[in-house]
């Protein structure tokens, strides 16, 4: 726990010491995007023409869908709305892709795989994700029929009329692409960009009428020998991949309990039949040509919050107030896939209350509800918004405090200097407070790297999260923490872009700045995230282009 607190210490930007970088960016050795194994078998996914016509509203548990039947189409569809490319953008000869899932400096860490006992169109096999390409490739077939049948014994033991199934998705990082612009910060926007790749699972498995979530107990040995990342002779001379997260995937409308346990008794089955054999296949290819800066805090980081198997961590959070609707007429699939940062802001438009009130309560953590059930532990971030123009709501530093009962905790760590006011246009049961009215855009702006972004939007928000709680159950939670700030990040991604605006991640930040301003003292809470919302300016130059042409 000392070793990762002092990793985070030493990664802060301050106000006359960035972090430590490069100071530039070496073209020479920009990273490959897109990793791919040579020698496995490719099978491209097909282009569904029609998205499901899901409204928006059933990614935050506001309406039914029927299941689609798991095929190799729905696979194709939950990746598409996951993982994929969503665009291809063009700018004076330059040409850089957009996906679903966003990531700091549009440089994906992220990785993703695929593990399925079969299904009709797809074999059974451990898949990795091509999102260049949407295509899977297929490092391990027969020996993963074990994983299958488990996973589908347990789900008819469960649920006998139940026919859908289950299958795992993993995610993984490859850090040396954020580092290559990063340096020793990258290793926090990896984790970032893994909260809300995990939302996009969860947004794009609610769209189909599909549940999804964490894997709580597994071990991060036990996933990387799943996904095969584990094999060093797959990786001889190129950068290494490293676990973060297992996801159960459920095709059907619930997901059955006991999941750590059917995940253990799947996986230990599938580990001993199949990933220790031959018949693996692929080689990964290399990231960059060379690395001209190398940043061994990234791996010493990594090794520190490698996570041991564990009991799962499964706490329900109470009901909420029941979620207002979003008022937005368009589809779950046209909100994902349309999804943008904004590059800047008009710094003069305002939101109507009904819209904020939408947006924070869509925040808030619902007994079994998408996206939240997704991950299965008790609140640990608290978003501290600095409002700028939001009609009936006074510009100033309010609170969402997203952990029933966290309020006198919270209140104490910031020195019980503000009245906590619930705001008049606020509705009862939102847990909102206002903690001092004043103009915030400098002060927002200045906080988040001098960019000007955050006090031209609508609304800039910084992420408290708990801090010396969870470290002390094991180092691994500084994960989950960045994992749960990146979630909700994306939660803002999608409800800005559904009320007509755009959100954007900030990562350049100024950390013990910002507790400063919030008279925080200790490590109860740590500055962990920031994330703005605002009326887009769209550089009229940059022209988009479809995700996958000449397909």
């Amino acid at each position: 726990m000392d070793d990762i607190k002092e990793y985070h210490q030493r990664t802060k930007h301050r106000l006359n010491q960035y972090a430590a970088g490069p100071g530039y960016l070496d073209w020479e050795t920009q990273p490959n995007p897109f990793r791919r194994y040579e020698g496995a078998e490719r099978i491209e996914l097909p282009l569904i023409k029609d998205d499901p016509a899901s409204p928006y509203d059933a990614l935050f548990g506001g309406a039914r869908v029927e299941p689609r039947r798991f095929n190799l189409e729905s696979v194709s569809l939950f990746l598409k709305l996951s993982l994929s490319l969503a665009a291809w953008k063009e700018y004076q000869g330059a040409r850089w892709a957009v996906r679903v899932n966003p990531s700091s400096g549009n440089l994906h860490a992220e990785e993703g795989y695929i593990i399925t006992g079969g299904a009709p169109g797809l074999e059974e096999g451990v898949y990795h994700y091509d999102s260049g390409s949407h295509a899977l490739e297929k490092r391990l077939g027969k020996g993963a029929e074990a994983m299958g049948l488990m996973l589908d014994e347990y789900e008819r033991r469960v649920n006998p009329f139940h026919s859908h199934g289950i299958f795992l998705v993993g995610l993984t990082s490859i850090h040396w692409r954020e580092a290559w612009k990063y340096g020793e910060r990258a290793f926090r926007y990896c984790q970032l960009d893994v909260g809300h790749a995990l939302l996009c699972l969860r947004f794009a498995a609610a769209s189909l009428g599909w549940r999804a979530r964490l894997a709580t107990g597994a071990s991060d040995g036990m996933a990387a020998s799943l996904m095969g990342i584990s094999r060093e002779e797959d990786y001889i001379g190129v950068e290494s991949e490293y676990p973060d997260a297992m996801v159960i995937v459920s095709t059907g409308p619930d997901m059955p309990g006991d999941l750590d346990e059917t995940f253990d008794g799947a996986a230990r089955h599938f580990l001993l039949n199949a990933a220790r054999d031959d018949s693996w296949r692929g080689r990964a290819s290399v990231v960059s040509a060379g690395h001209a800066h190398e940043w061994p805090v990234m791996d010493e980081a990594a090794r520190m919050v490698f996570k041991p198997a564990t009991e799962e961590d499964f706490t329900p959070p109470p009901d909420a107030p029941l979620l207002p609707l979003s008022g937005c007429d368009k589809s779950a699939a046209h909100i994902i896939m349309t999804r943008r940062s904004g590059q800047a802001y008009d710094g003069a438009s305002s939101m109507p209350a009904e819209k904020f009130v939408r947006i924070t309560s869509a925040l808030i953590p619902r007994a079994d509800k998408a996206p939240w059930d997704m991950i299965p532990w008790l609140a640990n971030v608290h978003p501290v918004f600095f409002v700028h123009r939001v009609e009936g709501f006074a510009p100033g530093i309010y609170i969402l405090v997203r952990r029933p009962g966290e309020e006198e905790t919270l209140k104490a760590a910031l020195g019980g200097k503000y009245a906590w006011t619930p705001p008049k246009a606020s509705p009862e049961g939102l847990p909102l407070y206002l903690l001092k009215e004043m103009d915030a855009r400098g002060t927002a702006a200045m906080i988040s790297c001098q960019q000007d972004i955050a006090g031209d939007g609508i609304f800039s928000a910084g992420m408290l999260a708990r801090f010396d709680g969870p470290l002390a159950i094991g180092p691994w939670w500084y994960r989950r923490i960045h994992w749960e700030a990146g979630a909700v990040g994306q939660a803002l991604y999608l409800e800005a872009e559904a009320a007509g605006f755009r959100g954007t991640g900030i990562g350049c930040y100024f950390d013990d700045v910002f507790h400063t301003t919030l008279g925080l003292e200790g490590d109860v809470f740590q500055d962990i995230y920031h994330f703005t919302v605002g009326a887009s300016v769209e550089d009229e130059r940059v022209i988009t282009k479809p995700p996958y042409e000449g397909r």
